[in-house]
């Protein structure tokens, strides 16, 4: 039987749910909103960046399914957000997410708070499509050894 790209990837990415879930308390935070999670919540995870945005990555492509699924579910590359029935993150963009929930709380969205959602969030996408790429280099590196 075939094994597929997807099926590693969800499978993986099933494990790193479960270990995660077991370490939150109360310590570990939002990564957008920088708010604690209580452990007592329901949690969402997902990836910072897709697989189909992996893929573009120069060299990803070449990797063994193993390899590319070890990278896309690294922990730096999953975010974690409180789930509740009426603000599902899934459904907007992240920003489009943060910048309701700040509707919501009657606060007032100032240019430079827009600013600053916008940022953090290229800010983590950069800073995990880095860390991406400095893993395929080293992979790479020894597939070629």
């Amino acid at each position: 039987m075939k094994t597929y790209i997807s099926d590693i990837y969800e499978r993986d990415f099933y494990e790193v749910k479960k270990s995660l879930e077991k370490e939150i308390n109360t310590q570990y935070l939002n990564l957008y909103t920088g708010n604690h999670i209580d452990p007592s919540q329901s949690l969402h995870f997902e990836h910072i960046v897709s697989m189909d945005d992996f893929l573009c990555l120069y060299n990803a492509a070449i990797l063994s399914p193993e390899t590319q699924s070890r990278i896309l579910n690294h922990r730096k590359n999953i975010k974690c957000n409180v789930i509740t029935p009426e603000k599902n993150t899934s459904r907007f963009s992240i920003v489009n997410w943060v910048l309701k929930k700040l509707e919501r709380k009657n606060a007032i969205i100032t240019p430079e708070k827009k600013g600053n959602v916008l940022y953090n969030e290229w800010k983590l996408r950069n800073d995990t499509l880095d860390f991406m790429e400095t893993e395929i280099q080293k992979e790479i590196t020894i597939l070629s050894n």
